[in-house]
């Protein structure tokens, strides 16, 4: 995908983004150990499909801020799309944010497959859901 997914959410009336439903949001946030950086995930709950979008951000010590990743469920399936690297990972839904320290244990513990940077199409959520059934055969 050329445009990082989380782009595709927009911030003043966030929807989901395979029924275009409205979306309960919920800021997550706390400050990263032995650092004065602050770690932020937005969590956007459909209300329709219960699918849930997470923005997860950094926060430097002198206010700036980058997006790192967002993540996603499809169905049983959760994704990550790391920006760094340019990364996309599949696991359960183990990998949506509960904290920091559990994102990193998790994460750890949690089977996960690498998946090939690929355009993620929302339009048809069961489409993405067979595409990411066969990357994990196939895996």
């Amino acid at each position: 995908m050329s445009l990082p997914t989380h782009e595709l959410v927009d911030p003043e009336d966030p929807r989901c983004l395979y029924c275009n439903f409205f979306c309960d949001v919920e800021l997550k946030g706390e400050w990263i150990a032995r650092s004065s950086n602050r770690y932020d995930v937005e969590v956007l709950t459909c209300r329709k499909c219960k699918e849930i979008f997470e923005i997860h951000s950094i926060q430097t010590v002198d206010g700036e801020t980058s997006i790192n990743t967002f993540v996603f469920t499809c169905g049983d399936y959760c994704i990550q799309h790391v920006y760094a690297g340019k990364t996309f990972w599949v696991g359960g839904h183990g990998l949506l944010y509960n904290s920091l320290d559990n994102q990193m244990a998790t994460h750890s513990e949690e089977p996960t497959v690498k998946l090939p940077a690929f355009y993620v199409d929302f339009s048809d959520k069961e489409k993405l859901s067979e595409k990411l059934r066969t990357y994990l055969v196939f895996s």
